[in-house]
């Protein structure tokens, strides 16, 4: 499968009752082909994008070129396949495929592994964590059980986003690796609200927090 990413920032006019026109922006559109092989699937983006009627010509008529140096491609394939991935050319500039991009909020890679995703959660949970960590001290700063809710309603929720896009359910196979992750970025979480000992076991940690174990919530968010 292949995925053809383009982002669009010109300047749209748009009516308003205010006044006449408008400032917007289009972003984050999407073109999808799939193919027996990359050079059908890219004859056919290419076809989306430069036939009559096209996306080519939707921009000219409402006045939102494409920004041709953001377009990113994406040339799907399984990582225990070996395939070659050659550029598109539109307009005379050669658009090379990306190891990997981000869509809405979501690392996508070329063998949809999720192993960039994964990392990205990783490192988002740790910024969480020491943000927390540093609202909270002894002689001041919030108390646990107001950090506690900032860490269930804004960190988890960031944290997790789109995990039902990026992480099967528990109970499916292959996704041990990803929940043993995100337990560590939990249990930094639930360290920075308790305050308690590096040695302390994670699930001595969730109960005195009363959050759920990170296989459980990971559970919550895809059901």
């Amino acid at each position: 499968m292949v995925l053809y990413q383009f982002y669009n920032a010109d300047l749209l006019d748009i009516p308003n009752k205010a006044s006449k026109a408008a400032a917007a922006y289009v972003d984050d559109a999407i073109l999808i082909a799939t193919a027996a092989t990359f050079s059908e699937a890219h004859k056919s983006l290419t076809d989306m994008m430069m036939r009559e009627g096209g996306a080519m010509d939707w921009a000219k008529s409402h006045n939102s070129s494409f920004e041709l140096s953001k377009l990113a491609l994406m040339d799907f394939a399984h990582q225990a396949k070996k395939v070659v991935r050659a550029p598109i050319q539109l307009q005379g500039i050669d658009i090379k495929p990306a190891a990997s991009t981000k869509y809405l909020g979501v690392i996508l890679d070329q063998n949809l592994n999720w192993k960039e995703q994964e990392a990205n959660t990783v490192r988002k949970g740790a910024i969480w964590a020491a943000q927390i960590r540093r609202a909270v001290r002894s002689e001041w700063g919030l108390t646990p059980k107001h950090v506690k809710r900032l860490y269930m309603c804004v960190a988890i929720l960031r944290t997790l986003y789109a995990v039902d896009t990026w992480c099967a359910p528990p109970k499916h196979h292959g996704t041990k690796r990803t929940i043993g992750k995100l337990k560590k970025s939990q249990r930094a979480g639930t360290l920075a609200i308790t305050g308690g000992l590096r040695t302390t076991p994670t699930d001595s940690l969730d109960v005195h927090t009363n959050v759920l174990p990170a296989h459980l919530e990971v559970n919550r968010h895809c059901s």
